[in-house]
């Protein structure tokens, strides 16, 4: 990603009307800012969203302990903490030759990066299975959009934005298990693969708030 935008960067940097550019919208499932260079029509930005949340579960009172052989006290404590890290890359392009009012097209790209920890005083290797089962999830996202832009002056503008977005997710694990051979009345250990995957491609509505920068 950080080559692609110094890339974007290095092609329209040698435009002498080329604006950098700062806006504010709704992004792929919150708010979201985007910063750009416009050059001419060309607009390349990237962008970053955020998202964090806990979760905890508790659990007390009484119960049979078996190997106590008693029934004892106890209190069970689950804690979970995740984040999504969203960078996003994209462009825009503005169609016609327009003054004030401007219509245009864009396509952006984000990646979900996930990372956490959980703890559970019931299972000492919780937080390992959990960190694996982070590094093995994937989620991508796309979105294309067409919208009109209106430029109250040469800093500010207000845009309206219809589009279209596919969110992705899939993740695969693996594991060793026994599995019991009754024709030979003994056990064998195997390799099982467990793969998901689930998509959502909602249509979107935005009102974007851009600065541009002086020249």
């Amino acid at each position: 990603m950080k080559t692609t935008t110094i890339a974007f960067l290095l092609i329209f940097a040698g435009n002498a009307q080329a604006q950098f550019t700062f806006s504010v919208s709704p992004g792929l499932h919150l708010n979201g800012a985007t910063f750009g260079y416009r050059a001419k029509n060309f607009v390349p930005f990237i962008g970053f969203q955020t998202l964090g949340t806990k979760m905890n579960w508790s659990e007390s009172g009484q119960r049979f302990d078996n190997d106590l052989g008693q029934i004892v006290f106890y209190e069970d404590k689950y804690e979970a903490q995740v984040r999504a890290s969203i960078p996003t890359i994209g462009i825009k392009y503005f169609f016609g030759k327009g003054d004030k009012l401007k219509s245009y097209g864009s396509i952006c790209y984000s990646k979900v990066f996930l990372s956490g920890k959980v703890s559970d005083n019931t299972d000492p290797n919780a937080n390992e299975e959990f960190q694996k089962s982070l590094k093995e999830t994937n989620i991508n996202g796309v979105q294309l959009g067409y919208g009109a832009e209106y430029f109250i002056s040469d800093q500010f503008s207000l845009s309206g934005e219809f589009g279209f977005r596919i969110i992705s997710g899939k993740n695969s694990s693996e594991r060793i298990v026994d599995v019991y051979d009754p024709s030979q009345s003994t056990y064998i250990q195997s390799k099982r693969t467990t793969k998901q995957s689930a998509a959502i491609s909602p249509t979107y509505t935005k009102l974007s708030f851009n600065f541009y920068f002086n020249e």
